[in-house]
């Protein structure tokens, strides 16, 4: 388990959604030593207010559908004596969303008691949500769809009418989430739904809800996820070489459900003229963020260009956007870094980055702003600025590689940048929370320059050239041409 003590205290918000702790009847403290016995005075106060408190043995001992009950509480203190220290407790589901947390600027501690003190006022407004538990709106079952007669052959004869996009028709679960079942994926409405369509699991009935998609860019979806116990998942959907991913998260580990699309088969693909996998963004593996850091070197994240057999990268450059081949130089898989080398006849005519890049750890509570192009099919191709301040020099569960930021990352922006406000690169954006507002997480620069050092050939990087304004306005005209939508294909 990692220990850590970090973050930033009091003026108490909540995060959206936060009355959605009725959804839960057991709360699990992560152990971190008890400074101050903040764990124990978290234990007392929601077994207080109704909580069952559970070990980690308690955890590890309950099937998927009891641990859906479950939150997941963390808490951080960053204690510098005489000055500004902070206290935050986190309560995450078991898909590692954050359910509720507190945020602020922060108490000046001295003595144990301050401690206690922050701690009640947490508590204090937790207590205003009005804790009572409700079990959450089962809604497994859904007839949404205009197809009534759910039978594979009414499916086929739907299917072969006309007007089908790439990823609607009929799947089957090729990886262990449960009994046998095929679903058929059909769109209604703007959105896509997959409802049961035959099974051997007694817990489903055929026209039960299995998934519901939206689709945000490329192979990418905005995915409701219902499991064999019938409880909805958010979380994201792609579709590869004809294989549906659904990737959920519980308690730190990642799942990935697999489906094998069996009909339209391809050569009935070929055959039905009105199937849209001809269609350039459907065909699309992934798109997101990058920088130009040298004259034709690019960084992103690696889960951006993962699996790519060719990738594209676009610079606005006086205005019109140009498009460039490019090849992954080197990669950091582990923390999810990736140089990419443009590789193109066309000349990029642009003098070198006007920011350097950072070597230093950052400060809680140091302005920032991101740069990228998130949702650049649906939110058209201008750069997107989003500002905030450095969260915590600590990220999900205390990953030292991270910053947590008080900037939304949305579908898109991974691989962005991060820059300080003195118009250093101080980070790359990766990942963020879809039911928190506010909350996002950035790579270290010191990581990337690590990748920049290991990388087989040598990368000329600014040092010292500085932008020749702290304008905010004027330096994101400046920065614009160097930030890079990639696209995967």
């Amino acid at each position: 388990m990692k220990h850590f003590i970090t973050i930033a205290f009091l003026f108490l918000t909540l995060s959206v959604n936060a009355h959605k702790i009725n959804n839960y009847k057991y709360l699990y403290v992560v152990e971190q030593g008890d400074l101050y016995d903040i764990e124990t005075k978290i234990k007392e106060f929601f077994s207080s207010i109704g909580f069952s408190i559970l070990s980690s043995t308690d955890v590890e001992e309950m099937d998927n559908a009891e641990k859906s009950y479950v939150l997941t509480a963390t808490y951080a203190c960053h204690i510098v004596y005489g000055a500004k220290s902070t206290l935050v407790l986190t309560l995450t589901n078991p898909r590692g969303t954050i359910v509720h947390s507190t945020s602020g600027e922060g108490i000046t501690f001295s003595a144990k008691g301050d401690m206690r003190k922050a701690s009640k006022e947490i508590f204090a407004n937790i207590k205003k949500l009005n804790y009572k538990f409700t079990p959450p709106e089962d809604k497994g079952i859904g007839k949404e769809i205009s197809v009534r007669n759910l039978s594979e052959d009414s499916i086929k004869s739907y299917l072969k009418k006309g007007g089908i996009s790439a990823i609607e028709g009929i799947y089957k679960n090729i990886s262990n989430d449960g009994d046998f079942y095929r679903f058929a994926i059909l769109k209604e409405n703007g959105e896509y739904y997959g409802v049961i369509i035959q099974t051997d699991n007694a817990k489903w009935n055929i026209g039960d809800l299995k998934i519901k998609l939206n689709h945000i860019e490329g192979n990418t979806y905005d995915a409701e996820y219902y499991d064999y116990a019938h409880v909805r998942q958010n979380c994201i959907a792609t579709i590869t070489d004809r294989i549906l991913e659904v990737i959920t998260q519980s308690y730190d580990q990642t799942y990935s459900y697999k489906y094998l699309k069996i009909y339209p088969s391809k050569g009935d693909e070929k055959n039905t003229k009105n199937v849209s996998s001809s269609d350039p963004i459907q065909n699309m593996k992934s798109c997101g963020s990058g920088i130009l850091i040298s004259n034709n070197i690019v960084v992103t994240n690696y889960h951006v260009i993962d699996n790519a057999n060719n990738i594209e990268i676009s610079l606005q450059i006086d205005g019109i956007y140009e498009t460039y081949k490019a090849k992954v130089l080197c990669v950091d898989k582990t923390n999810d870094l990736a140089l990419l080398c443009i590789k193109d006849e066309k000349e990029i005519k642009l003098q070198a980055p006007p920011f350097t890049i950072s070597n230093n750890i950052s400060d809680v509570g140091t302005s920032i702003f991101t740069m990228g192009y998130p949702l650049s099919t649906a939110l058209g191709k201008e750069v997107k600025i989003t500002d905030g301040i450095i969260s915590s020099k600590t990220g999900y569960q205390g990953d030292i590689v991270t910053y947590q930021i008080s900037a939304a990352i949305q579908p898109g922006n991974s691989g962005g940048a991060l820059f300080d406000k003195n118009g250093n690169l101080v980070g790359i954006t990766n990942a963020g929370v879809p039911e928190a507002e506010n909350v996002g997480y950035a790579i270290k620069s010191s990581y990337l320059l690590n990748l920049i050092d290991s990388a087989p050939i040598n990368i000329k990087i600014n040092t010292g050239n500085q932008p020749k304004t702290k304008n905010l306005p004027d330096m994101i005209k400046q920065y614009t041409p160097y930030i890079a939508i990639i696209k995967v294909y």
